[in-house]
């Protein structure tokens, strides 16, 4: 059963990436990966691969083997994805619909960062443009010291990993 599909679905995860992929000059290396429940809920695969049936779908059973083996993450979700994504230091790229997302002031400094930074994007066709100006040279953009020193920061806050996490977790919560 599949209930009614809602209009920010259709913007955020299909009208969305339409024009992202229309957009982008590298669509060869372009692989797409749905969310495993995509066909029981939205069905959002059907829809873009009707309009794009040569576009490469990512079956990788293990998110982590296909981010390490990507030259550059792209979401248009913010979600755990995209914060593993940084946190890995691969080069990423998020495009989102501005009114879906409500952040705290503390966030919403982040958040700005990462629109100056060129790493958040507000519109899929910008997102895009971006790559196509980038893609050739990504190591220079994403490598570049005020990205990384954001990336730093920001995954400090929000995406922080400890080979030792649970001698930290015991610490904090014992204060």
């Amino acid at each position: 059963h599949m209930g009614a599909l809602s209009s920010i679905n259709n913007i955020d995860h299909i009208e969305n990436p339409r024009i992202f992929i229309k957009k982008i000059r590298y669509f060869n290396n372009l692989r797409i990966r749905y969310h495993n429940s995509d066909s029981q809920r939205r069905n959002n695969k059907s829809r873009i691969q009707s309009e794009f049936p040569d576009l490469k779908i990512d079956y990788n059973l293990s998110f982590y083997k296909s981010l390490f083996n990507s030259k550059l993450f792209v979401s248009d979700h913010l979600g755990t994805s995209f914060l593993e994504s940084m946190q890995s230091n691969i080069p990423s790229v998020i495009f989102i619909n501005k009114s879906c997302y409500s952040f705290r002031d503390k966030f919403n400094t982040y958040i700005k960062k990462l629109e100056e930074r060129k790493i958040l994007f507000y519109s899929s066709e910008a997102a895009a443009n971006h790559i196509n100006e980038v893609f050739e040279n990504l190591d220079k953009w994403w490598y570049a010291e005020e990205i990384q020193q954001l990336r730093k920061e920001f995954c400090d806050q929000y995406a922080l990993s400890s080979n030792n996490w649970a001698i930290r977790w015991l610490e904090t919560l014992s204060k």
